[in-house]
């Protein structure tokens, strides 16, 4: 108990002279970062690779074109509220990347990795990442054996009572 309290008691030190705090959301298992935020618009170094790994390719519908090779792009712009975070940027290359600024295809990040474009026609498009980057699914428990069900009423007769007769 007196750990805890010295830990919260230097947090709260540490917190209050601090000259000013950064949002930062990170995955449960790895400690990439996810998401800054509207705190800034510079992608972190681990959260650019996590993506890369995510996309793998240009995420605009048939376009193979490398990650590496490509831009990464807040879906919804960073002027019009867009945060920097896994659900708001995608790879795209730069002639996906002007199709998306200055057409009306429009991308929505789904979750997983999955986004969604809709084409000026009003056409759907959904383009899956190139790798699975939820975390591992914990194993269901083994179901538990059923329990025995005795039928009193059908026993049959013992070595102990063997004119144990059933009731009708």
């Amino acid at each position: 108990m007196g750990g805890a309290r010295r830990g919260r008691q230097t947090a709260r030190r540490l917190a209050a002279g601090a000259p000013s705090f950064t949002r930062l959301l990170t995955h449960p298992e790895t400690g990439v970062v996810l998401s800054m935020g509207r705190d800034t618009y510079k992608v972190p170094a681990a959260l650019k690779k996590w993506l890369e790994v995510r996309d793998e390719t240009c995420t605009f519908p048939g376009c193979r074109r490398s990650a590496k090779r490509s831009d990464l792009d807040h879906s919804v712009e960073w002027q019009h509220g867009g945060e920097t975070d896994a659900m708001n940027l995608a790879h795209l290359c730069p002639y996906h990347h002007a199709v998306k600024s200055y057409t009306r295809w429009t991308p929505r990040h789904l979750g997983d990795g999955r986004i969604e474009w809709t084409s000026p026609a009003g056409y759907s498009y959904i383009v899956e990442p190139s790798a699975d980057m939820r975390p591992p699914r914990k194993p269901a428990p083994a179901p538990k054996p059923p329990t025995p069900v005795v039928d009193v009423w059908n026993l049959d007769p013992t070595p102990d009572n063997p004119g144990n007769p059933t009731p009708f």
